[in-house]
């Protein structure tokens, strides 16, 4: 912080310099100073689209949700390909319960990835995406997604937690659910989540 405030002293108006000094505030949970250096750096620089994507995050980071969705969305609205803008867009409007915001983020978001994406980043997003299906009630849809995100990464746990649990919690698919949910125990033993789910599913078999 002292190093990039002492860099900012001897330039205050380079784009580099604000952004990163933003980014250490925010690090620091220090929003409003982080908002100030990011709304202080050129649009016409090669970092003036990052720093408008980080304004609209430290926002609703520092407490004013509904605000910091507006600037993703007319950001988003602006630039419909860039994954970026669409990212931040979908995870805050799921942070804020905003599902139908977040379902259209990730739908574009899935539809701007090529071939070459990493198949850990991919499943992140079917996941996401999975999860705003489950909240809005489309069950279906969020099955969909779940199963494509353990096909790409199918040792995660946190994932085979969330589609076991959604079909124990309707029960529907008991064992294939105990079995998966015994194998997201095995992988991480310690969450308590997953010994949740294990449990409940148990009992909805009368074990």
């Amino acid at each position: 912080r002292q190093l990039m405030n002492q860099a900012l002293y001897l330039d205050p108006h380079d784009p580099y310099v604000l952004y990163f000094t933003g980014v250490v505030e925010e690090s620091m949970q220090a929003y409003g100073a982080a908002k100030r250096k990011y709304a202080a750096v050129r649009g016409d620089s090669p970092v003036g689209l990052a720093a408008k994507i980080r304004l609209a995050e430290a926002t609703f980071r520092d407490g004013d949700q509904k605000q910091g969705v507006a600037m993703a969305k007319q950001l988003a609205g602006g630039r419909p390909d860039v994954q970026g803008v669409q990212r931040s867009l979908a995870e805050m409007a799921f942070d804020s319960r905003d599902y139908a915001t977040a379902l259209k983020a990730y739908d574009r978001l899935l539809a701007l990835q090529s071939g070459d994406v990493p198949a850990q980043m991919l499943a992140a997003m079917y996941f996401a995406r999975g999860a705003s299906y489950e909240r809005v009630g489309n069950y279906d849809k969020a099955a969909e997604d779940l199963a494509l995100s353990l096909i790409l990464n199918p040792a995660s746990p946190g994932v085979l937690n969330y589609l076991a649990y959604m079909w124990v919690d309707r029960g529907e698919k008991l064992r294939e659910s105990t079995v998966m949910l015994e194998r997201a125990h095995e992988a991480a033993p310690e969450d308590g989540a997953i010994m949740d789910s294990l449990g409940w599913a148990y009992y909805q078999q009368g074990w």
